[in-house]
């Protein structure tokens, strides 16, 4: 685990990412690699172990964090949107993610996979048309 002072932030860790299921896999991949970047109890954590409600210079999460990541927007529907999305991943009522989160019991393994499902459920059907591209969703064949 490297020390959180020589982390990228999660808005560095994020950057470059075109979608919110880009953003939910990368999360993913840094909760695996370093189970610190998830946290319980506050919505986001500092590298010094300072916590806030708001993502600028955070080192980590909770699911309620991560989601105002991954979907950004700052109005109401937007964090309607974003915790709806969060809910249906993890499989509980949208009131109900903050207790998921910080059951005594929930592990960074646990956090990852629901981002990997909450990045699944973002991707496109490929059976449907992607509407960035215009373009038929190539099938598998």
């Amino acid at each position: 685990m490297t020390p959180a002072t020589q982390q990228p932030t999660l808005a560095e860790l994020l950057a470059g990412c075109a979608n919110p299921a880009e953003r939910l896999d990368r999360l993913a991949g840094a909760v695996e690699n370093d189970p610190g970047r998830w946290c319980q109890g506050t919505l986001f954590l500092r590298a010094d172990s300072t916590t806030s409600a708001h993502p600028e210079g955070a080192h980590a999460a909770c699911m309620m964090g991560f989601a105002e990541i991954a979907w950004p927007g700052k109005d109401k529907a937007a964090a309607d949107r974003q915790v709806e999305r969060m809910a249906r991943a993890i499989g509980v009522e949208p009131t109900l993610i903050a207790a998921w989160n910080d059951h005594e019991d929930r592990n960074p393994g646990e956090v990852a996979q629901v981002l990997r499902r909450a990045a699944g459920l973002e991707r496109p059907s490929r059976q449907r048309n992607t509407p960035d591209a215009g373009q038929p969703a190539r099938r598998n064949e």
